[in-house]
């Protein structure tokens, strides 16, 4: 799953470095920032066929925590990237263009919106039961959709979907407005309903209808008390 949504999430931020350095007339096509993508890119494609389900090989908290280093320092210097002068002069950088200074920051966001979305349910979901927010569960979304009869490759390929369709929406968002589209962010919302639609229907209705029958916590050993 993470070697999937990392594929992804550096395709379409090499995609915009890409843009940005054509956009605005950088010196060079090529940055640190684009090349840290791009090598990502090449790690997950090689990676990816070798953890595909059925996996022969799992890439562990060290290449996943790896990966969301790298990412963050693609983002963080992207943003160096920009000239001063363009930010401060209008003419050159207008209002509606000032998205691309936002962008480094809102698409590792969009990216790891589903990721996220799953952390922030599980902390609420079990403090408010009053348990530690590290307690483990099966309330997961991925648990939940393979509850709702999803097989394990749906249920990645459904993640992978949604990944898609949100950053390449922000992606065109961004283009549509240093292009001058009509409609500036239009582009990206029609595409973004296009493209959550399907995966919406695919996800409320998986193609095995009957559930799977959850699977049981292993439960802590009861302590006696000592006479």
């Amino acid at each position: 799953l993470v070697a999937g949504v990392a594929l992804i999430a550096n395709g379409v931020f090499f995609a915009y470095t890409y843009l940005l350095a054509r956009d605005f007339e950088f010196s060079s096509y090529s940055n640190l920032s684009a090349f840290i993508a791009i090598v990502l890119v090449g790690a997950c494609l090689g990676f990816l066929p070798f953890n595909w389900n059925p996996a022969r090989m799992f890439m562990g908290d060290g290449g996943a925590l790896m990966l969301g280093l790298l990412m963050a320092v693609s983002a963080i210097l992207v943003t160096g990237d920009l000239p001063a002068q363009l930010v401060a002069d209008n003419d050159q950088f207008g209002r509606s263009q000032l998205l691309g200074a936002f962008i480094p920051v809102l698409l590792p966001i969009v990216v790891v919106l589903l990721p996220l979305l799953d952390f922030g349910l599980a902390v609420v979901r079990r403090m408010s039961k009053g348990k530690s927010p590290f307690s483990p569960d099966r309330k997961h979304l991925h648990h939940r959709m393979l509850d709702m009869g999803h097989s394990d490759r749906d249920a990645v390929l459904i993640f992978y979907a949604w990944t898609a369709v949100v950053s390449l929406s922000v992606l065109l968002m961004y283009i549509g407005t240093t292009a001058g589209w009509p409609g500036l962010y239009l582009p990206g919302v029609v595409f973004f309903v296009l493209g959550a639609v399907p995966c919406l229907i695919v996800t409320l209705l998986p193609s095995r209808r009957s559930p799977r029958e959850p699977a049981l916590l292993p439960q802590a050993p009861e302590r006696k008390p000592v006479a």
